[in-house]
Protein backbone atom coordinates (compact mmCIF):
# COMPACT_ATOMS: atom_id res chain seq x y z
CA UNK A 1 0.00 0.00 0.00
CA UNK A 2 1.42 3.47 -0.80
CA UNK A 3 0.75 5.71 1.71
CA UNK A 4 3.69 8.75 2.41
CA UNK A 5 4.97 10.86 -0.10
CA UNK A 6 7.09 13.80 -0.30
CA UNK A 7 6.05 15.65 -3.54
CA UNK A 8 7.69 18.64 -5.12
CA UNK A 9 6.66 21.28 -8.36
CA UNK A 10 8.50 24.49 -9.53
CA UNK A 11 5.12 25.10 -12.42
CA UNK A 12 3.31 27.04 -9.88
CA UNK A 13 3.59 30.58 -8.06
CA UNK A 14 3.46 30.78 -4.83
CA UNK A 15 0.40 32.77 -5.08
CA UNK A 16 -1.63 29.85 -6.71
CA UNK A 17 -1.44 28.54 -3.16
CA UNK A 18 -1.78 31.44 -0.71
CA UNK A 19 -5.08 32.65 -2.57
CA UNK A 20 -6.67 29.08 -2.14
CA UNK A 21 -9.07 29.83 0.54
CA UNK A 22 -8.81 26.31 1.56
CA UNK A 23 -5.21 26.68 2.93
CA UNK A 24 -4.33 29.05 5.98
CA UNK A 25 -0.40 29.76 5.62
CA UNK A 26 1.99 30.55 8.48
CA UNK A 27 5.44 32.31 7.62
CA UNK A 28 8.80 32.37 9.69
CA UNK A 29 9.34 35.82 11.36
CA UNK A 30 12.55 37.02 12.55
CA UNK A 31 12.20 38.13 15.94
CA UNK A 32 15.32 40.51 15.58
CA UNK A 33 14.77 42.22 12.24
CA UNK A 34 11.17 41.66 11.59
CA UNK A 35 11.79 40.14 8.33
CA UNK A 36 8.99 37.60 7.26
CA UNK A 37 10.80 34.70 5.17
CA UNK A 38 9.86 31.59 3.13
CA UNK A 39 8.91 28.74 3.94
CA UNK A 40 4.82 29.45 4.14
CA UNK A 41 3.83 26.28 5.32
CA UNK A 42 0.40 24.79 6.41
CA UNK A 43 -1.37 21.71 7.00
CA UNK A 44 -4.19 20.14 5.00
CA UNK A 45 -6.14 17.41 6.14
CA UNK A 46 -2.82 15.46 7.46
CA UNK A 47 -0.66 16.75 4.36
CA UNK A 48 1.93 19.21 4.70
CA UNK A 49 2.14 21.82 2.37
CA UNK A 50 5.27 23.99 2.10
CA UNK A 51 6.23 27.31 -0.40
CA UNK A 52 10.06 27.26 -0.11
CA UNK A 53 10.05 30.06 -2.54
CA UNK A 54 8.39 32.04 -5.20
CA UNK A 55 7.59 29.02 -7.45
CA UNK A 56 9.24 25.56 -5.22
CA UNK A 57 6.11 23.91 -3.51
CA UNK A 58 6.35 21.05 -1.61
CA UNK A 59 3.65 18.72 -0.13
CA UNK A 60 4.53 15.62 2.32
CA UNK A 61 2.66 13.33 4.39
CA UNK A 62 0.30 10.46 4.46
CA UNK A 63 -2.65 9.98 1.34
CA UNK A 64 -4.23 7.51 3.05
CA UNK A 65 -4.81 9.91 6.39
CA UNK A 66 -5.74 12.84 3.76
CA UNK A 67 -8.34 10.43 2.12
CA UNK A 68 -9.72 9.18 5.32
CA UNK A 69 -9.90 12.10 7.61
CA UNK A 70 -6.63 11.20 9.95
CA UNK A 71 -6.84 7.76 10.03
CA UNK A 72 -3.81 5.47 9.29
CA UNK A 73 -4.33 1.77 9.61
CA UNK A 74 -6.62 -1.06 7.56
CA UNK A 75 -6.59 -0.87 3.33
CA UNK A 76 -5.54 1.22 1.20
CA UNK A 77 -6.32 0.21 -2.56
CA UNK A 78 -4.66 1.49 -5.76
CA UNK A 79 -8.28 2.86 -6.18
CA UNK A 80 -7.91 4.57 -2.61
CA UNK A 81 -5.13 5.59 -3.81
CA UNK A 82 -6.48 7.05 -7.21
CA UNK A 83 -9.15 8.62 -5.21
CA UNK A 84 -6.97 10.57 -2.78
CA UNK A 85 -4.70 12.02 -5.87
CA UNK A 86 -8.03 13.08 -7.71
CA UNK A 87 -9.26 14.64 -4.51
CA UNK A 88 -6.12 16.22 -3.52
CA UNK A 89 -6.19 17.91 -7.00
CA UNK A 90 -9.56 19.25 -7.07
CA UNK A 91 -8.85 20.73 -3.52
CA UNK A 92 -5.70 22.39 -4.76
CA UNK A 93 -6.19 23.25 -8.38
CA UNK A 94 -3.18 21.33 -9.28
CA UNK A 95 -2.28 19.18 -12.07
CA UNK A 96 -1.07 15.56 -11.43
CA UNK A 97 1.57 15.67 -14.21
CA UNK A 98 3.28 18.84 -12.51
CA UNK A 99 4.64 16.98 -9.42
CA UNK A 100 7.59 15.13 -9.28
CA UNK A 101 7.51 12.46 -6.61
CA UNK A 102 10.40 12.47 -4.49
CA UNK A 103 10.20 9.78 -1.99
CA UNK A 104 7.26 7.22 -1.50
CA UNK A 105 6.30 5.44 1.38
CA UNK A 106 5.17 1.87 0.89
CA UNK A 107 3.76 -0.73 3.92
CA UNK A 108 2.67 -4.19 3.25
CA UNK A 109 0.17 -5.22 5.70
CA UNK A 110 1.31 -8.87 7.03
CA UNK A 111 -1.08 -11.42 9.24
CA UNK A 112 1.43 -13.27 11.61
CA UNK A 113 0.55 -16.53 12.53
CA UNK A 114 1.37 -15.85 16.47
CA UNK A 115 1.01 -12.47 18.64
CA UNK A 116 2.74 -9.46 17.13
CA UNK A 117 3.70 -8.47 20.39
CA UNK A 118 5.70 -11.19 21.02
CA UNK A 119 8.10 -10.04 17.29
CA UNK A 120 7.74 -6.47 18.99
CA UNK A 121 9.07 -7.23 22.42
CA UNK A 122 12.48 -9.24 20.65
CA UNK A 123 13.21 -6.26 18.15
CA UNK A 124 16.71 -4.67 19.09
CA UNK A 125 17.71 -2.85 15.67
CA UNK A 126 18.04 -3.18 12.20
CA UNK A 127 21.29 -2.79 10.10
CA UNK A 128 22.83 -1.49 13.55
CA UNK A 129 20.60 0.51 14.09
CA UNK A 130 18.10 1.03 16.89
CA UNK A 131 14.24 0.58 16.78
CA UNK A 132 12.35 4.04 18.17
CA UNK A 133 8.85 3.90 19.58
CA UNK A 134 6.35 6.56 18.16
CA UNK A 135 4.58 8.96 20.43
CA UNK A 136 1.27 7.78 20.82
CA UNK A 137 1.62 4.67 19.31
CA UNK A 138 2.21 1.26 19.69
CA UNK A 139 4.62 0.70 16.68
CA UNK A 140 8.16 1.00 16.15
CA UNK A 141 10.56 2.05 13.51
CA UNK A 142 13.73 2.07 12.35
CA UNK A 143 15.07 4.96 10.05
CA UNK A 144 17.80 4.58 7.36
CA UNK A 145 19.54 7.09 5.06
CA UNK A 146 20.83 6.51 1.14
CA UNK A 147 21.30 8.67 -1.52
CA UNK A 148 17.73 9.06 -2.53
CA UNK A 149 15.33 7.70 -0.34
CA UNK A 150 14.59 7.18 3.48
CA UNK A 151 12.89 3.97 3.89
CA UNK A 152 11.26 3.07 7.34
CA UNK A 153 10.85 -0.61 9.07
CA UNK A 154 7.36 -0.09 10.93
CA UNK A 155 5.67 -2.85 12.74
CA UNK A 156 1.86 -1.97 14.47
CA UNK A 157 0.15 -4.25 16.22
CA UNK A 158 -3.63 -5.28 15.47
Amino acid sequence: MIDGVKITTNFYNKEHFLNNPLLQFNQRLNLNTGELTFPYYTKYKGLQINIRSNNFIEITGSLHKYLKDGENFGDFTFIELCAAIDTLCRDLKIEPNRWHVNNLEIGVNVILPFAAQNLLARLICYKNKPFNRYENSIGLYCTHFTQKAVSYTHLTLP
